[in-house]
């Protein structure tokens, strides 16, 4: 009995470690996603801000064109 025991505990021991295992990847897993989440947004901003970037250079390159002397 001592030995069936002792293996018992052995095993909870091991149950335990391994539901906190558990838990620690699916803390990591939700943290991933929310990275993720928040990359997404950070990505279609940055590509909004280089549309208007691209916008307002084309127009000073127009202005400077427009501003050049005539020969």
């Amino acid at each position: 009995i001592a030995k069936l025991r002792a293996r018992n505990e052995l095993l909870s021991a091991r149950v335990i470690k391994l539901k906190a295992d558990l838990h620690d990847w699916e803390e990591k897993a939700k943290i991933h996603a929310d990275t993720l989440a928040e990359l997404r947004i950070v990505r279609g901003d940055l590509a909004k801000l280089e549309d208007k970037k691209k916008s307002a250079d084309d127009r000073v390159a127009e202005l400077e064109v427009a501003m050049a002397p005539a020969n």
